[in-house]
């Protein structure tokens, strides 16, 4: 009785497991089945974002070499209004030299027929003689000539008019067309900014080397020659800037002109390349002094250009500076030194360098 009493406690258990491990069996089945589904869902995801960001890049590219294409016609429209405006002024200095010769020339005729009225034998009723009838032709002669001059002085002045308002009003339009390029460009630099989540958006992203020593992280792009750069700012407000192929001055590194696409303002730029590695231990040198002395503010000094940010992309470096506009240094004191062969008084050195 009690074997059969203890089979039949060990029949219920075996049941009993036989139940639970059947129930453990689907639900690894359901959780296999579950992990199946989250991973194609994974994998769809991944590829749409893929998808998503290449969609951005295109976009971004399309955006940016309409904008190059927009900026080089603006700039081929600046070229020509500077040459219309260098043409006005060139044209008012010939009418103004033409009309200070005619006047001169109006006031010897006046002049000399003042002169003849009051040689005698001119007056009327005076005994003709050959002398004063040479001089009766000779007033006649100069008072026709006068009339030419007049008439002369007349049309310059005249064309004068008309040529001026011509170019004003091309200049005008020139202007304004200026202006509507520049707003379509801004208008652009605030579709792509709606576009974008994030830096990760953007090819070419810093790695946030220098970013505890007050660097911003940012883009770089190459086409030719051309460098465009760009970072987003603390108030998420896209930045974009292009390098233009003007040295401005030359030492360590170059220092170029660099202009923001969105307002167009240009600064003073130097590049340290990273890339490639045999240039990244002394390019990262210079890096941190320039970073240091973005820190400690040195570009408040008046004698100092400002520092104006610090952008790190994936192989360069970029200092943004003031720009200021003239002579460098070396140029302004060659040309005060010419002819002198001593150099710069001690008071014109002190106002530049004290």
């Amino acid at each position: 009785r009690k074997w059969v009493a203890s089979s039949l406690r060990s029949a219920v258990q075996l049941h009993r497991m036989r139940s639970r491990v059947s129930a453990l069996d689907d639900e690894l089945k359901n959780l296999n089945d579950e992990r199946a589904r989250l991973e194609m869902e994974a994998a769809h995801i991944e590829s749409q974002m893929w998808e998503e960001r290449e969609r951005l890049e295109k976009e971004t590219a399309h955006i940016e070499s309409q904008m190059r294409e927009e900026r080089q016609r603006l700039g081929a429209e600046t070229k020509e209004r500077l040459r219309l405006e260098a043409e006005t002024r060139r044209i008012k200095i010939e009418r103004n030299e033409e009309r200070l010769r005619l006047d001169q020339e109006t006031r010897q005729i006046e002049a000399e027929m003042r002169q003849l009225e009051k040689s005698p034998g001119v007056g009327a009723g005076r005994r003709a003689d050959p002398g004063a009838q040479g001089r009766t032709a000779t007033v006649r002669r100069l008072g026709s000539r006068l009339k030419v001059v007049s008439d002369r002085l007349k049309d310059v002045r005249q064309r004068q008019d008309e040529t001026t308002k011509k170019l004003q009003a091309e200049v005008q339009q020139m202007r304004a067309e200026a202006q509507r390029v520049t707003s379509q460009s801004q208008g652009k630099m605030r579709r792509v900014a709606a576009c974008i989540k994030g830096i990760k958006s953007f090819t070419g992203v810093g790695a946030n080397r220098f970013t505890n020593e007050g660097a911003m992280q940012g883009f770089s792009g190459y086409d030719f020659d051309t460098i465009t750069f760009g970072t987003i700012d603390e108030n998420g407000n896209l930045l974009m800037y292009e390098k233009e192929d003007c040295l401005l001055g030359s030492g360590r590194v170059g220092a170029y002109r660099c202009t923001e696409l969105t307002t167009g303002k240009q600064y003073a730029l130097k590049v340290y390349f990273r890339y490639p590695p045999a240039l990244s231990n002394s390019a990262d040198r210079s890096i941190r002094n320039e970073l240091l002395a973005y820190q400690e503010r040195v570009g408040k000094h008046p004698r100092i250009v400002s520092f104006l940010r610090v952008i790190e992309s994936q192989t360069a470096v970029f200092v943004l500076m003031d720009l200021l506009e003239g002579k460098d240094l070396k140029e302004f004191c060659r040309e005060q030194t010419e002819g002198m062969g001593a150099g710069l008084p001690e008071a014109a050195a002190r106002l530049l360098f004290g």
